[in-house]
């Protein structure tokens, strides 16, 4: 996590967003690295782009009920409420001049394909938080 991090870092400086990093948990999650620094960038340029006049962007990591939930919360301009409900649907973009529409369909598949699950968190004019779930590797 704090190699993608530090690599996401210099693009969110460039910015003017400060990258807030606060990993408490110490265990074990089986991943598809490749992927896994896909969906990291996605969500931080997502957040990048919600926040053009600068912010910050917290990433934090956490136990919780088998899982670790990995939070990505920005200072951004948040999203209405019909654009958190399409928000994974292929092709749906918000707020952007460029971008496919594919970044959050491409996160959600595979944080599926992971046994995990994604949750947003979204109030406009406030910022959004991300929370992705992924289930920890028994020892």
């Amino acid at each position: 996590m704090n190699g993608v991090l530090s690599f996401i870092e210099k693009d969110l400086e460039k910015n003017k967003i400060t990258l807030v990093k606060n990993a408490q948990f110490k265990g074990i999650v089986r991943l598809d690295q490749d992927k896994m620094v896909r969906v990291f960038y996605n969500i931080a340029s997502n957040a990048r782009d919600a926040m053009s006049e600068g912010g910050s962007l917290t990433v934090a990591a956490v136990e919780h009920n088998g899982y670790v939930r990995i939070d990505f919360t920005d200072t951004g301009t948040g999203m209405p409420e019909e654009v958190k409900n399409r928000i994974f649907e292929p092709f749906m973009s918000y707020g952007k001049k460029h971008g496919t529409g594919l970044g959050m369909a491409i996160v959600k598949k595979v944080i599926d394909d992971h046994s995990g699950k994604i949750e947003i968190d979204s109030v406009m004019g406030k910022g959004t938080t991300i929370s992705i779930y992924l289930p920890i590797t028994k020892k």
